[in-house]
């Protein structure tokens, strides 16, 4: 009676052990991911902080050069010209015409006087 009381508490044991190792691998798993995490908001964190004093040197140089000072005191502004109403843009079928039966005039002028001089037949 004694020996089954032992064995039954033996198995109990096993039991439990065998339970607290698969939450202990949990936990495990759960503590690489929870470390991946914070080497990703370190990460953020540092390229953050970069940003950051990147913009301070800028902005430090800025105020140097007195680019961001608001003083716009010597500025004058005039209107030259009255605001009117525009004018429609569009092409002229006239002046296409004639621009394009002077070219191919020339073009092919050209283009005869290349192929006369470039025949070396005996005529």
């Amino acid at each position: 009676m004694y020996a089954t009381a032992l064995d039954m508490e033996r198995q109990r044991l096993l039991a439990l052990t065998t339970g607290t190792r698969t939450a202990l691998s949990e936990v495990e798993l759960e503590a690489s991911k929870m470390a991946r995490q914070g080497d990703e908001v370190n990460f953020v964190k540092s390229q953050s902080e970069e940003k950051r004093s990147a913009v301070r040197s800028i902005l430090d140089s800025l105020s140097g050069i007195d680019i961001l000072a608001d003083n716009y005191n010597n500025v004058r502004v005039r209107m030259v010209d009255q605001p009117a109403v525009g004018q429609k843009v569009a092409p002229s079928l006239v002046k296409y015409l004639g621009m394009g039966c002077l070219l191919g005039l020339v073009f092919g002028a050209g283009l005869a006087i290349l192929i006369d001089r470039a025949d070396h037949s005996f005529r």
